[in-house]
């Protein structure tokens, strides 16, 4: 079933409902995930444990992928990757 680009349009959602300023950031950063994460959660967003992680190599080349944060203690998270990157599917 293909769908014109208005009707795809229109499932667009808006998450951010403010902007993001150096200055109201926390000094930490966990303190800082932990504010955000009781935010998503509070707004009720379909699974706010769902979070985009990037890492950049040595050579600057960067890699991102989709991972589920599936519990954190004495701050530090544990998580799960969703699905095998392109390259261990070889």
């Amino acid at each position: 079933m293909s769908k014109s680009r208005e009707e795809i349009a229109t499932m667009r959602e808006e998450y951010g409902s403010r902007e993001l300023r150096r200055k109201d950031l926390a000094a930490d950063p966990i303190s800082q995930f932990e504010q955000w994460f009781a935010e998503a959660r509070e707004a009720e967003l379909h699974e706010p444990n769902a979070l985009t992680l990037s890492t950049v190599r040595l050579d600057g080349y960067p890699s991102s992928r989709t991972v589920l944060m599936s519990f954190s203690i004495n701050k530090v998270s544990c998580f799960t990757q969703t699905t095998l990157a392109p390259r261990r599917r070889r």
